[in-house]
């Protein structure tokens, strides 16, 4: 827990802004898309410890409308549920413009994970679920989503540009923004 504290708090101060309603006391959201109830249960009891807000969802189209009211920091999906399934959530979350890290799971085995991944999943996890890989994946995660929060805060409040890919951060300076000249 300490651990995880401590890289949400990194992530926040490395874009050097905070939100208003966004400091130390904010909690990330997980939406877990799950139509197993046991699933979800083991996965809200897991994360709840770890100082997570969860939310939940049965399908992809509950969690499609969850997401329009609050727009989770993460999400955890099954990749096989009845109705849209995680795939098919994926690529509507990215469709309606959501860039939120997506960690996909299934119960079947890895023949999908490259799929998930090359789908644009943040990860892929394999039920039953492993504690020890599932909280140092979503740690990751949440930490990249709230770095990601504060590079695009950062751009509108300045005339400098921060661009965060896979592998890298780019800084450069917006031409359209005129600063004032130098006084020496």
């Amino acid at each position: 827990t300490r651990h995880t504290k401590r890289l949400r708090v990194n992530a926040v101060h490395m874009a050097g802004h905070y939100h208003s309603g966004v400091d130390d006391m904010h909690r990330p959201n997980i939406l877990i898309v799950d139509d197993d109830a046991e699933t979800q249960t083991l996965l809200r009891q897991v994360l709840s410890n770890e100082e997570y807000d969860i939310d939940t969802a049965t399908d992809g189209k509950a969690a499609l409308d969850m997401v329009a009211r609050r727009a989770p920091d993460l999400v955890i999906s099954d990749i096989n549920m009845p109705g849209l399934d995680g795939l098919g959530l994926l690529g509507e979350l990215r469709a309606r413009g959501y860039d939120m890290p997506v960690i996909l799971m299934t119960a079947t085995g890895r023949d999908r994970e490259h799929e998930a991944l090359r789908h644009g999943a943040y990860a892929f996890i394999e039920k039953p679920i492993d504690e020890a890989q599932l909280l140092p994946t979503v740690t990751a995660a949440i930490t990249r989503s709230l770095f990601a929060y504060r590079v695009e805060e950062a751009n509108r409040r300045s005339q400098w540009h921060l661009g965060l890919e896979a592998d890298r951060l780019d800084l450069t300076v917006d031409p359209k923004v005129r600063r004032p000249p130098r006084k020496d």
